[in-house]
């Protein structure tokens, strides 16, 4: 593993054991806490009800006195649930409810108290209750502390749903946070430590091994050989001018990419400055997408740059070289220039997916399936430059390397695609009219957040279009083109 891999995975160990402590260890504080804050409050409900019973000079209240007295406790104390007042017999008289406490629960709680099966140890220790109940079709659990207070010779139930406040939120948040920033700062600790072990390896060592494994007779030097011209005498001119590259850069390491597709790029040759490496690197694709659009890419603070090499203005391969201090522009410059001779050394892979049947000829089998098996098929037109402004041929090739590998991820096996005049031509085989508006539907969506320089300052999103002729309207087949056109000139 490497020390950026090691370092990572300790940290998410030491972040999920130390969070698993810190949960286990301060769950209990919390409701502890909670309980204290609840045991409180229920105090002053006592009080307030003492209070109002004395005020009424008898041992006795009135229904309407009832009513007024848990009307003033729930707005008093808003983080109330509940709240009953009962005689000794446990035979509630009267209760109060907020939105804390669904139908279901109030159902229960009552029918439970009243059955004296809610007994609490004093006046000042609650009893929890965790209530269950269905919910539209899903099972809910409903956690409540309940108080019961003797008042006279009333007895009065107070309720408290188990929520969190803000407060208690947000210092749960902060001590979260202080143990990641925590495990950050260990975490960066360990990386430190790991770099003199790195650093101390026999680089040299390294090379010389490096050398001997890849000499040219070993399966490393003649895949990196065969990938780039199929000749060994290919290879050792592109080790000539990147050794040649590498001096006057300085560079420690080179590496030669090559379009695998539309997608991907491999590296089919390396130089870490002592020898070849085997080809194994890839770029990723959005390194891919920007090298085809930019002149150059750097990335680590600068002190890699990635260079496209273009043959007729499209993207077929890529230089990386990496050194200790950052690239200038008039780095760049020279090397741009010294690049320019991997161009004609490195073959040119296929990298339009294009079919290269003539739209005319899958057409005419497509109408004598139809007329053999009265399968449906369907005519897709797209247009996409229309939005773009004015775009020569070769812009419009470069925006087609990313335009047709997307259309083609939505089209069946048996489609074919074409570039047909100005736009882009799909024969869908046994497709509906239904099936093929859905296609586009998904082909646009993918196309539209797609963007394209077309000039030194302004760039501009894709905006396709799309025209639709399918069989299954009862069109003659051998009319769906003309139909299709004249759809897609007109928007």
């Amino acid at each position: 593993m490497t020390k950026k891999n090691i370092t990572l995975t300790f940290g998410f160990i030491t972040a999920a054991i130390f969070l698993g402590i810190y949960i286990f260890f301060r769950k209990d504080f919390v409701e502890k806490n909670y309980i204290a804050k609840i045991t409180k409050s229920s105090a002053s409900v006592e009080n307030l009800a003492k209070k109002y019973l004395l005020s009424t000079g008898k041992t006795t209240l009135l229904p309407y006195q009832i009513r007024s007295l848990l009307t003033s406790i729930t707005e008093t104390y808003p983080d109330t649930a509940l709240v009953a007042i009962s005689g000794s017999d446990y035979k509630i008289k009267e209760v109060n409810r907020t939105m804390f406490v669904t139908d279901q629960i109030f159902f229960i709680f009552q029918k439970e108290y009243s059955s004296g099966d809610i007994t609490v140890p004093d006046n000042q220790t609650p009893v929890f209750k965790v209530y269950n109940y269905k919910h539209e079709n899903k099972d809910i659990s409903s956690g409540m502390y309940i108080f019961v207070k003797d008042i006279g010779q009333y007895k009065i139930a107070v309720a408290y749903p188990f929520v969190l406040d803000a407060k208690t939120l947000t210092r749960l948040g902060l001590e979260i946070f202080l143990i990641i920033i925590l495990v950050v700062i260990i975490s960066s600790f360990v990386y430190i430590l790991l770099g003199p072990k790195e650093s101390d390896k026999d680089f040299g060592q390294e090379r010389r091994q490096a050398r001997q494994e890849t000499r040219s007779d070993s399966p490393a030097f003649d895949k990196a050989s065969t990938l780039l011209n199929g000749k060994k005498s290919g290879g050792d001119e592109i080790s000539a001018i990147i050794a040649d590259i590498a001096e006057k850069s300085g560079a420690s390491s080179v590496f030669l990419y090559s379009k695998d597709n539309e997608n991907a790029m491999t590296s089919i040759y390396g130089d870490d400055g002592d020898g070849i490496a085997e080809p194994s690197k890839t770029l990723d694709e959005s390194i891919i997408k920007e090298l085809s659009r930019a002149s150059a890419f750097l990335t680590n603070k600068a002190t890699i740059l990635i260079l496209p090499l273009k043959n007729n203005g499209a993207l077929t391969a890529a230089l990386e070289l990496k050194k200790n201090q950052p690239f200038n522009r008039a780095d760049i410059r020279q090397l741009k220039a010294l690049s320019q001779r991997l161009i004609e050394k490195i073959p040119v892979r296929e990298t339009q997916p294009l079919d290269t049947d003539s739209y005319k000829e899958a057409l005419r089998e497509l109408i004598e399936k139809y007329h053999l098996n009265g399968n449906d098929f369907s005519i897709v037109f797209i247009s996409c430059f229309g939005e773009m402004g004015v775009l020569s041929d070769t812009q419009k090739k470069l925006a087609l390397q990313f335009i047709l590998p997307e259309i083609k991820k939505y089209i069946g096996r048996n489609d074919k695609i074409f570039e047909y005049k100005e736009y882009i031509a799909l024969l869908m085989e046994d497709a509906s009219s239904s099936l093929a508006k859905l296609t586009t539907q998904k082909i646009n969506e993918i196309l539209s957040k797609l963007r394209f320089k077309v000039d030194e300052q302004y760039s501009r999103l894709v905006k396709p279009s799309f025209s639709i002729a399918s069989t299954d309207s009862g069109m003659p087949p051998e009319k769906l083109t003309a139909y299709a056109l004249k759809g897609i000139s007109q928007k």
